[in-house]
């Protein structure tokens, strides 16, 4: 039972990594086409 925990955990921690790598490319691309911080130039938003 427990390496059936094991297995699982490792299973959640990369679908995780997975969907948080995802999110941060949406974000970035949202931040560098003006869709988020709109009030900051690129040169700023590209610092955030």
């Amino acid at each position: 039972m427990q390496m059936l925990n094991i297995i699982i955990m490792k299973a959640i921690e990369l679908t995780f990594l997975k969907h948080f790598k995802m999110n941060a490319k949406i974000l970035h691309n949202q931040l560098i086409n003006n869709q988020i911080f709109a009030t900051f130039n690129l040169q700023n938003r590209k610092l955030i």
